[in-house]
């Protein structure tokens, strides 16, 4: 079992390092900042239909408690600018009744740029290559997209509902310690789902949660934690970046949060070509040409 556990772990090594991970996520990073704010416009004008603005201002509020403090300011700038004038309700002077449907489907497309350079990384990341053609890839791309801001809303809704079905202050702050392990679990479930879909081939047979998917999810609730306390004791950003300080710590965040989210993949990567956990052959049935399963 250890011997397995090792090799598992010198391949998945061995792969990130050849996929150049570190490089990869920079490129991810990037792109999902850039589709921060549409998405967090997405959010508000959905919530804000279903729950009422000052519902969703609350739930955005808390939410902000998972992101690292130095890079909390971002977050809340997009909140701010949706909140004053959401992209989906521009343009309704000229277009008229359209411009809602227009700008929804413009924010989603600008939003979904993201998930795109998700998706062509994981492709690196399993070894394949793209062949969906553009207009499925766009589909299942944008569909990952609505599916993870329908999530968020279903989430807001819960926190909103919660206080409602639990009057007793008591018997809320008992079930209030839950919400980690919820988390945990819902971030476990996604990149599970994602590690399933993003490849082009897809990988049938996959569990609904994976151990990387798993270890991924616990290390980024841990990244969060850590980064705030690193972030407040050792590094002082403003003193080198002066006013683009917020912008740096974010972008620095996203990327440590997509080398873990890569890394993860190539976890499951590795057990999926070393094991039969995913469903793949036995280890006997394999070539033997791997170098670490020789002498």
């Amino acid at each position: 079992m250890s011997g397995t556990a090792v090799r598992i772990a010198r391949h998945a090594a061995r792969e990130a390092s050849a996929d150049q991970v570190s490089f990869v996520a920079s490129g991810v990073a990037f792109r999902v900042a850039l589709a921060v704010f549409p998405a967090v416009a997405l959010v508000v004008w959905l919530g804000s239909r279903l729950l009422g603005a000052d519902e969703v201002r609350n739930f955005l509020q808390g939410a902000m408690q998972a992101v690292p403090d130095s890079t909390r300011e971002i977050v809340q700038q997009a909140v701010g600018a949706s909140m004053a004038k959401n992209p989906a309700d521009r343009g309704s002077d000229l277009l008229g009744p359209a411009a809602p449907l227009l700008g929804l489907a413009f924010t989603l497309w600008s939003a979904n740029s993201g998930m795109r350079a998700l998706f062509k990384a994981l492709n690196l990341i399993f070894d394949e290559e793209e062949g969906r053609g553009w207009l499925r890839f766009t589909i299942v791309t944008l569909l990952c997209t609505l599916g993870t801001l329908v999530v968020l809303v279903c989430a807001m809704t819960l926190a909103v509902l919660v206080p409602h079905v639990l009057p007793q202050e008591g018997l809320y702050a008992a079930f209030s310690p839950l919400r980690w392990p919820v988390l945990f679990a819902v971030l476990a479930l996604a990149l599970a789902t994602l590690y399933r879909l993003a490849p082009s081939n897809g990988r049938e047979g996959w569990p609904f949660v994976t151990v990387g998917g798993a270890v991924a999810a616990l290390l980024l609730l841990l990244t969060c934690g850590l980064f705030s306390w690193f972030t407040g004791r050792f590094a002082s950003f403003a003193v080198t970046y002066g006013s683009l300080s917020t912008v740096v710590a974010f972008l620095l965040w996203l990327w440590l949060s997509f080398v873990i989210v890569l890394c993860g993949a190539e976890l499951d990567a590795a057990i999926g070509s070393e094991t039969s956990l995913y469903g793949g052959g036995s280890v006997d049935d394999r070539s033997a040409n791997d170098p670490d399963r020789q002498g």
